[in-house]
């Protein structure tokens, strides 16, 4: 299997309160491989301004 993800994710710089996606792609696999964020070794989990979406993409809004 060819672990090299289709799209890296990226930094990105936003003013305090826009809305941002960070945008990951994994590779493909059986069964889909599941995105986990982490922000400073702690586990990024949804919220009222963050959501995972089934993509691997990250929503802050």
């Amino acid at each position: 299997m060819d672990w090299t993800f289709i799209l890296q994710p990226i930094n990105k710089t936003v003013r305090k309160g826009d809305p941002v996606t960070l945008h990951c792609r994994p590779p493909h696999s059986r069964p889909p491989a599941q995105v986990s964020w982490f922000r400073n070794d702690q586990l990024l989990q949804s919220g009222p301004h963050i959501s995972t979406q089934p993509t691997g993409d990250l929503l802050f809004h």
